[in-house]
């Protein structure tokens, strides 16, 4: 009945224009007016209209050469502005920040919609060897680190697909890691963040070259900055830690 509701007080032209800057948001690069239309299923003539009418708005911007289109400096700022906004990121920020100077690596904050895992804001590292930058990237639920620790520390029911056994690993240790998820030579560390309902509204995710980490030693220490730093961010959040008992209490 509800969804019954909103369907009805649905403005099919706005939901068409909203579609349209998805779309366009996905695209790695320029796209004509052929390739939206057929990515979205609207005709070429509501096309033109609604990029005419972004562009106006400097929410499009028309590459000549090439007669594609790409997201403007206006769909940037109104980005932006939603970010810097969201208690999450004003949270997490200092601590992604933090962690990418001990750690000399990239950090990810990460978040859940659905099946897919998305890349909100990026702290990046000083190494002249890095991982291209893969903010605003959208990555599967399956098959990820970040994935795997929003299955598994999410307390609403199991974590599909995942092993008994690594998954009983993962929650020990408290962070996931996998090689070649993201992109091939790269390894990803990921750790939950905890709001004061213990519930996960987002992640850290560490990148970094595989050959950086071959160390295993090296490895746990940048697991335990990792660690340390969600654990920062999640008390910020409310989390309140449990307390271990003293022996022989």
């Amino acid at each position: 009945m509800e969804n019954h509701t909103r369907d009805r007080y649905c403005i099919q032209s706005v939901d068409n224009a909203l579609h349209l800057l998805e779309v366009l948001c996905e695209s790695d690069k320029e796209a004509n007016i052929s390739e939206l239309s057929t990515r979205t299923g609207l005709c070429k003539s509501t096309i033109f209209r609604l990029l005419t009418t972004f562009q106006r708005r400097g929410y499009v911007e028309l590459e000549r050469g090439s007669h594609g289109y790409r997201l403007g400096v206006s769909a940037f700022e109104i980005g932006h502005k939603c970010l810097s906004q969201m208690t999450l990121l004003g949270k997490a920020r200092p601590a992604m920040e933090q962690l990418a100077r001990q750690s000399r690596e990239s950090i990810y904050l990460a978040v859940r919609r659905g099946e897919e895992i998305h890349l909100l804001d990026q702290a990046d590292n000083p190494q002249q060897v890095r991982v291209t930058s893969l903010i605003g990237r959208r990555i599967p639920l399956a098959d990820t680190a970040t994935g795997q620790v929003f299955s598994i520390f999410d307390k609403s029911g199991p974590a599909a697909g995942i092993p008994s056994k690594e998954e009983d690993a993962i929650r020990r240790r408290g962070y996931a890691l996998m090689k070649n998820d993201i992109a091939r030579g790269v390894i990803s560390l990921a750790a939950p963040l905890l709001d004061y309902q213990n519930r996960i509204p987002g992640a850290l995710l560490m990148v970094a070259p595989e050959f950086r980490l071959a160390s295993d030693k090296f490895c746990a220490l940048l697991a335990e900055q990792l660690l340390a730093a969600a654990e920062s961010v999640s008390l910020r959040l409310g989390y309140c830690k449990p307390h271990k008992l003293a022996k022989g209490a």
